[in-house]
């Protein structure tokens, strides 16, 4: 007999029995219940049990496996930027790191040149980069929502979505090219956030994470880090279901402004 496993977000994971001609499903039914835990109902023709947790399932003569499930999540971070002189590049890639931070998340990396209508369709939640251009996002980035990404209006709604960039200098309008990203956001239904936490004694990733050119300082770098971080745990809290990556209940340490 074969066995399809299925993991399946949200949870339970399903595992599915194909039956063939002649099995016994009265005799199969209760040597796997009590092994997982789970209800049988009918499926097309097969039957499915949901569990959680690691089981053990041995009928002699008709078929043996040795099932192992663990609460597996899948959520997925899609990190999306454009870059020109490669600074805001390596923002995205201190993203990444601290997307990566939460155990359970898938994270993809895409420079806007190669990226498709699919990615964004892929994730659960987008951490979307640009240089500031005169206090906006790039033409690009632009060009992205307003060509390949209009037919998919509508088609967004509620994921998940912050935004990060860098400038010329101190004072050369990042924060605005933030907004400018997340008001682009805001328009095909994604949900934006800012992070109260300080990632240093005098910086915060309100609106998103910023720098003047290259992220070379340290408090730079972790309010970079920061950023993909709570994107990741808030894509586990909301769309995997995962309360304990809530950050108002981990004991990390969060900073304060002072």
């Amino acid at each position: 007999m074969s066995v399809e496993a299925r993991f399946l977000r949200p949870l339970p994971v399903l595992v599915l029995l194909p039956l063939r001609q002649g099995d016994d499903e009265g005799a199969i039914a209760p040597a796997l219940l009590p092994a997982v835990g789970g209800i049988f109902s009918p499926a097309g023709g097969r039957r499915t049990a949901s569990f959680s947790r690691k089981s053990t399932i041995c009928r002699p003569g008709t078929f043996e496996m040795d099932i192992q499930a663990e609460r597996i999540t899948m959520g997925k971070v899609l990190v999306l930027y454009d870059s020109a002189s490669g600074n805001t590049e390596k923002m995205a890639l201190l993203v990444v790191e601290g997307a990566r931070m939460i155990p359970g998340i898938e994270v993809r990396l895409r420079k806007i040149d190669e990226a498709m209508a699919d990615d964004v369709h892929w994730c659960d939640g987008l951490a979307l980069g640009s240089p500031t251009n005169m206090g906006l996002l790039s033409w690009k980035m632009k060009r992205f929502w307003d060509e390949p990404m209009a037919p998919n209006w509508m088609k967004l709604d509620g994921k998940i979505a912050c935004a990060f960039s860098s400038s010329g200098g101190w004072g050369g309008g990042a924060e605005l090219a933030c907004q400018s990203l997340l008001t682009v956001l805001v328009n095909f239904g994604f949900l934006v956030f800012g992070v109260t936490d300080y990632a240093g004694k005098l910086t915060t990733a309100h609106y998103g994470s910023i720098t003047a050119r290259e992220p070379r300082e340290d408090d730079t770098q972790s309010a970079c880090r920061l950023l993909g971080k709570r994107l990741a745990e808030w894509v586990a809290v909301f769309c995997d279901g995962r309360k304990d990556q809530h950050p108002m209940k981990k004991s990390d340490i969060r900073l304060g402004p002072g």
